[in-house]
């Protein structure tokens, strides 16, 4: 019993409150992230196929669409509206060729579409204060975020994600990398899905992404095969995930996890990884799980200590 006591009297009350409205997206910024190295062509001619019929899937949003590739975060965007002929010159930013480098910094191509100077320069009007940006990678590699100027081919880049770090020439942490999406603007929100590599020996033709695979997961998108023969069941899980309401709430501080007590529409949510609330501390998050996923308009209050 004493242990109990001790445990309950160093737990900090609750001192800070954060009220959140569980609102599906109005207003959506898709980015897909095209990985452009030699071995992709039947991917990014399947990811064309795929949107050739239009954006049908994201309806009832104001929406942009737009494509960068691994090599360049420079974005070509058209709006939801597009027409067909606006369709057609829209397309091959899906299909860009197969002349890239093999290593493939999708995360720091993200971060770098959404961030000065590109945002208010070349991107400028792609992104817009407020919406979901729901990125969306497609990549039969892994991440070489933060080796782009040290390793020179995929080989080195694999050789750094299978040993401890060593020094200033390592991979970016996917940590620094989401803080830094989440950053860019804190009235919206940002999710990232992607078609990538799986962990499946059946997938012989593609390297395991398991560092998009803990973005994807950290930020509530949906991990797809890049392997699989048919992308279209895969995308219409990926939009639904993007229109519906949100179930991670970014608290404006960190707080100290043993104080957080969370409501959902004033009943109490316990702490549980499958069906209550968990807290992902680096980025600040607090994930509403599994049972506890809120419904449109569904108020959740978060009081925690700092």
């Amino acid at each position: 019993m004493l242990p109990l006591l001790l445990a309950a009297a160093c737990t900090p009350s609750p001192t800070e409150e954060a009220s959140f409205t569980a609102t599906a997206p109005t207003t959506v910024d898709v980015l897909f992230i095209v990985d452009d190295s030699s071995s992709m062509e039947e991917e990014q001619a399947a990811l064309r196929t795929l949107l050739t019929s239009g954006f049908g899937g994201w309806s009832g949003v104001d929406l942009h669409v737009g494509a960068a590739t691994t090599d360049n975060a420079t974005v070509t965007w058209v709006a939801g509206d597009c027409d067909e002929d606006c369709l057609q010159t829209w397309l091959p930013a899906l299909e860009p060729g197969i002349a890239g480098s093999d290593l493939e910094p999708g995360l720091d191509i993200a971060l770098a579409a959404m961030t000065p100077p590109l945002s208010d320069g070349a991107n400028s009007g792609f992104l817009r204060a407020g919406a979901l940006h729901a990125i969306i990678f497609v990549t039969d590699e892994n991440d070489c975020s933060g080796l782009e100027a040290t390793a020179s081919t995929g080989e080195d880049c694999y050789a750094h994600q299978t040993r401890e770090p060593t020094g200033a020439d390592e991979l970016t942490p996917v940590t620094d990398l989401l803080q830094a999406a989440l950053a860019v603007d804190p009235d919206g929100r940002v999710q990232m899905s992607g078609y990538v590599g799986p962990s499946d020996p059946r997938c012989d033709t593609a390297v395991p992404g398991q560092r998009y695979s803990e973005a994807i997961s950290r930020l509530g998108g949906v991990e797809a095969s890049v392997c699989a023969e048919d992308y279209t069941e895969d995308l219409a899980a990926i939009q639904a995930r993007q229109l519906a309401p949100p179930d991670r709430f970014l608290l404006p501080a960190a707080a100290i996890e043993a104080s957080i007590e969370v409501t959902e529409n004033g009943d109490t949510v316990p702490a549980d990884d499958d069906d209550g609330w968990s807290y992902d501390a680096e980025l600040h998050l607090v994930v509403l799980n599994g049972a506890s996923a809120p419904a449109e308009g569904d108020v959740v209050v978060v009081r925690y200590a700092m």
